[in-house]
């Protein structure tokens, strides 16, 4: 249980902070996003990226396939969506859920390229660092 709630734990914590988010009415007019040219679509860029970027862990700690991940990731901005048909001023937006599933891929992608860790992580990738890294030297060519 505590290994999963140290590879889950930031995910769900974040999924969270959506879901609270995405549970406030919206009041026209009284954000920062609604003065900037699609803010709407941004802010849901930026919120799944993050998302995105938490679903990194999983991904360096169990191997997790980067397809599963996103995939998670849409079928949450899919469950978002859903949620917010039922809170007074929100509307469900298929344009909302694309920019859902594309911050969650970028997120993703932009963790793991920046900020995966170089060690290995799995035993077939300890395996194969052990088998490259042999604790005996080569022979010297020439040496008898």
């Amino acid at each position: 249980m505590n290994r999963a709630l140290l590879v889950w734990g930031p995910s769900a914590l974040w999924a969270g902070v959506i879901f609270f988010l995405s549970s406030l009415p919206d009041v026209p007019g009284t954000s920062f996003l609604d003065q900037v040219l699609a803010g709407d679509k941004v802010g849901h860029l930026v919120l799944y990226g993050i998302l995105g970027a938490t679903l990194a862990r999983p991904r360096w700690l169990q191997g997790v396939p980067f397809g599963a991940l996103v995939l998670i990731g849409a079928l949450y901005g899919a469950s978002d969506e859903w949620h917010q048909s039922f809170v007074p001023g929100r509307q469900v937006s298929a344009l909302d859920w694309i920019a859902d599933l594309f911050g969650v891929a970028v997120g993703l992608w932009l963790a793991h390229s920046f900020f995966a860790p170089s060690y290995p992580r799995t035993i077939t990738q300890v395996t194969q660092v052990t088998q490259v890294t042999s604790l005996t030297p080569p022979p010297r060519p020439g040496a008898s």
